[in-house]
C-alpha cells in the first residue's frame, strides 16, 4: 500500500481502537499518492514534448531534446 516501516509501526501503535485515526492516516497517504502520480504525469508530459522534438528533427547535427532544454535554460550547448 505503500506505507513506510514507520508508517506502519504507527499504524499498529494505534491499533484497530483508533480506526478513525487509522482511516486519516490512510487518507493522508492516498492524497501523497495522487500529488505524486500528478508530478508524474507532468513529468511524462514533458518528456513526451522532449522525445518529440527529436523524432521531427531529422538534422545528424542537431539533437532537437537537447537544443529544447538549452533553450529553456537547463543547460547551455
Amino acid at each position: 500500500m505503500g506505507f513506510s516501516l514507520k508508517e506502519i509501526k504507527q499504524l499498529l501503535d494505534l491499533g484497530s481502537s483508533h480506526c478513525s485515526d487509522v482511516e486519516q492516516l490512510a487518507i493522508e497517504k492516498r492524497q501523497l499518492i495522487e500529488q505524486q502520480i500528478t508530478g508524474l504525469m507532468t513529468m511524462k508530459s514533458a518528456l513526451d514534448d522532449l522525445i518529440n522534438s527529436c523524432q521531427s528533427d531529422d538534422s545528424p547535427d542537431h539533437c532537437g531534446l537537447i537544443s529544447t532544454l538549452s533553450k529553456k535554460g537547463f543547460f547551455n550547448v
